[in-house]
């Protein structure tokens, strides 16, 4: 079954044409990056934290509390209005999440236009004309549930990345990563609602296929199940994140955010003989915010935020992120009826927009991201959107 799930997955692969030959121009941006730094660290993908340039730890609210900071799981700040909430404050089914970057993007387009799926000699001059450009693709479907400060995230999650390799002309890095499992998180807050503090489990089985492999060797299906079953390897993986929040007054609602990633470190246990165990350690994100404008149902919120402190190799450029929100709706956050968002990086600018439906929801965004390995400077921009039904509003 599982290899069934990756070889379907190896086809998305193949149909986003993401098996890219090398040229002699690619090799330069493939010796800065490779093909896991160009998979999301994100354990729950997070449209509004990218279209705010990653800048949301002060102020997630929603399902992206989970990863960004779960003391704002059930909604930050809410105290005195928690009243306005239902006891079911989101319950989400489905909840469907899809990310690409521009490279990929443009190519599936022109496959669509060109029906290159049914026309292998187009497939392949397609393929030959984005002269070695890396190649990503993210799908996560989810059905999440937030009951008053309780949540419930089951969910299954593919990403797929290839990288111009290096030795040969022919030869493309590929990294495919599942992760299939269940996370519960919660939160507290005081009465007033200024300080609230939460934690989220996230327990997942995590499934990587990793390795050099020709466009020939994915172009068939019985080369990617002999990809898929020559560089599989399984983790069982508990990942804990905590956090806390603090608004230290109501006038301007200046909030301080921080979260511990892979909180008191996290360990990938093997599951696959010849395969170690890693651990990856803890990590800390600080942001802050602030909503000096809020007139009725109108809130306008700035952010910044600084991750990865505990990586005193990264540069302090590559840390910092700056956000802005405007929202309409008596409430802010993901509890507003709509939102346009901006932000800031060293990659680069990123916007979004947030549709509440009520039922459904729609929300996209685009982010300027630096994959570069370390401190090298790798630019690239990825485009997500979600859609997603709130049962509760039934």
């Amino acid at each position: 079954m599982r290899n069934n799930l990756k070889s379907k997955s190896l086809i998305i692969l193949a149909g986003f044409a993401v098996a890219v030959p090398v040229r002699a121009t690619a090799q330069a941006a493939a010796a800065e990056t490779n093909e896991l730094t160009v998979l999301d660290d994100d354990g729950f993908a997070s449209p509004r934290a990218a279209a705010l340039g990653g800048s949301i730890a002060s102020m997630a609210d929603d399902l992206d509390a989970a990863w960004q900071n779960p003391a704002g799981i059930g909604g930050f700040g809410l105290g005195k209005s928690a009243g306005k909430i239902p006891l079911a404050r989101k319950v989400y089914f489905p909840h469907v999440l899809i990310g690409a970057n521009t490279n990929t993007y443009s190519l599936n387009r022109s496959f669509r236009n060109e029906n290159a799926a049914n026309d292998p000699a187009v497939g392949k001059a397609l393929i030959d004309a984005t002269g070695g450009k890396r190649q990503y693709f993210r799908n996560t479907l989810s059905a999440g549930a937030v009951v008053g400060r309780l949540m419930f995230l089951p969910y299954y999650d593919t990403q797929l990345a290839a990288v111009p390799a290096l030795d040969d002309n022919s030869n493309i890095n590929v990294a495919h990563r599942t992760r299939a499992g269940q996370g519960v998180g919660f939160s507290f807050t005081e009465p007033k609602g200024l300080v609230s503090v939460g934690f989220f489990r996230n327990q997942f089985r995590q499934t990587e296929s990793r390795g050099t492999a020709t466009y020939e060797q994915l172009i068939t299906k019985s080369g990617r199940d002999s990809f898929v079953s020559d560089n599989s390897q399984t983790f069982a993986v508990t990942d804990d994140t905590a956090g806390v929040l603090w608004r230290m007054n109501d006038k301007l609602a200046p909030t301080l955010g921080v979260t511990a990633h892979h909180f008191n470190n996290t360990n990938y246990k093997s599951q696959t003989d010849g395969v170690d165990s890693y651990v990856l350690k803890q990590d800390l994100t600080v942001g802050f915010s602030m909503i000096p404008k809020d007139r009725g149902d109108f809130h306008l919120a700035f952010c910044v935020e600084a991750d990865r402190l505990m990586q005193k190799e990264i540069a302090l450029s590559k840390k910092i992120h700056t956000g802005v929100e405007f929202t309409v709706g008596e409430l802010p956050g993901s509890y507003a009826l709509a939102a346009l968002r901006a932000g800031w990086e060293n990659a680069g600018p990123s916007f979004g927009l947030f549709l509440n439906g009520g039922l459904v929801n729609l929300e996209i965004s685009s982010r300027a991201e630096d994959i570069g390995d370390g401190n090298k400077r790798v630019i690239e921009r990825r485009l997500a959107g979600t859609v997603f039904v709130n049962v509760s509003e039934f």
